[in-house]
């Protein structure tokens, strides 16, 4: 039963086409045909402006994503980044660093998404190395190919889905500012 929430999420994408493509024209569009796509590279800052748990725990965090965003409507895409953060929690200060890759479902301004990050560094704010994390977000594109992207990623290794309940997992929830540039 607590795996039910991560199916529904997983369908979205796969509902959402349903009524216009088959499964095997959009794999086509996937896989084939970049046009379709744009390529994007952007910096952002965040803040972890969520977590309630203790005043004196704070994480910041500095962003480089690479990916790639559907032209039209509505489509798949995929979000790579290289985090850099700064971090202070109950047992200990530092600085840490994370990669992770998304894979994003697009419709018109807004994306959603599901996927891992790994961390050089075990931290009580997450609770292990490996996590996932669902990334949601407004995209605006603006003249000359470069866009403005708000976005929230929540990170956490699942306690809430039952996996790894022995461990500390507060989860980890980045608000983020994100300027790029599409090529």
């Amino acid at each position: 039963m607590r795996y039910i929430p991560l199916i529904f999420l997983l369908l979205i994408p796969i509902q959402a086409n349903a009524e216009n493509h088959t499964w095997r024209d959009h794999s086509k569009v996937i896989f084939q045909d970049h046009s379709l796509n744009y390529y994007w590279i952007g910096g952002s800052v965040g803040k972890d402006v969520m977590h309630l748990n203790d005043a004196g725990e704070h994480f910041n965090a500095l962003t480089v994503s690479l990916g790639s965003f559907p032209k039209g409507k509505r489509g798949f895409g995929f979000i790579s980044y290289l985090e850099y953060s700064d971090f202070q929690d109950e047992s200990q200060t530092g600085n840490g660093w994370t990669i992770g890759f998304e894979p994003i479902w697009k419709y018109k301004i807004f994306y959603a998404g599901l996927g891992l990050s790994l961390s050089d560094d075990y931290t009580s704010v997450t609770g292990t190395r490996w996590n996932f994390s669902i990334p949601v977000g407004v995209r605006f594109d603006l003249k000359r190919n470069k866009f403005i992207d708000a976005n929230a990623r929540h990170r956490s290794h699942g306690s809430r889905l039952g996996i790894q309940e022995g461990r500390d997992n507060n989860g980890l929830n980045i608000l983020g500012l994100q300027f790029g540039v599409n090529f």
